[in-house]
């Protein structure tokens, strides 16, 4: 900055130069307001997401508890556990699935609105709104997955007595 002034004060000493600051750190107080809704609202995006994973997980649990005795018998008819913990998977993916369709389509229709908050990403940006259903996809197979997985590693005499 010392140049800067220099070379100011040699064109015209009689101006008053002060405060002077780069861009860069003019505009980070403007945007500040800005990058703190971001955080926020991207906080808020990740307790939603893991309160998300966490009802998903509570729920297909519960399914595969309930269902323990079917699919104790499938194996014993010969299903193999793979194929256990696909049959639930794919049926956790179903409904959230429909639910990622909605979304996006109620996300694609919210664009208006929210084009105020976003700096750097198009309110249509196919990337980030693929990755936003990919993430809940994901989520969703992993805690499909771990009860599924559980219930394969059960005693299958002990599940089908128990019912």
């Amino acid at each position: 900055m010392v140049p800067l002034v220099d070379a100011m004060r040699a064109i015209d000493p009689a101006v008053p130069v002060f405060d002077v600051q780069p861009l860069t750190a003019r505009m980070g107080g403007v945007l500040l307001l800005s990058r703190y809704a971001a955080t926020v609202l991207g906080g808020t995006g990740l307790l939603a997401l893991g309160l998300v994973v966490l009802g998903l997980y509570g729920t297909v649990s519960l399914s595969v508890r309930l269902r323990l005795r079917e699919l104790s018998l499938r194996m014993a008819l010969g299903s193999s556990r793979a194929a256990i913990v696909r049959l639930v998977v794919r049926q956790a993916l179903v409904p959230v699935a429909i639910g990622v369709v909605f979304g996006l389509v109620v996300a694609l229709g919210a664009t208006r609105v929210l084009a105020a908050l976003l700096h750097g990403v198009s309110p249509h940006d196919p990337a980030t709104l693929a990755a936003a259903a990919l993430t809940l996809l994901a989520t969703t197979a992993a805690a499909g997955a771990c009860p599924a997985w559980r219930a394969t590693r059960t005693n299958l005499m002990r599940s089908l007595q128990a019912g």
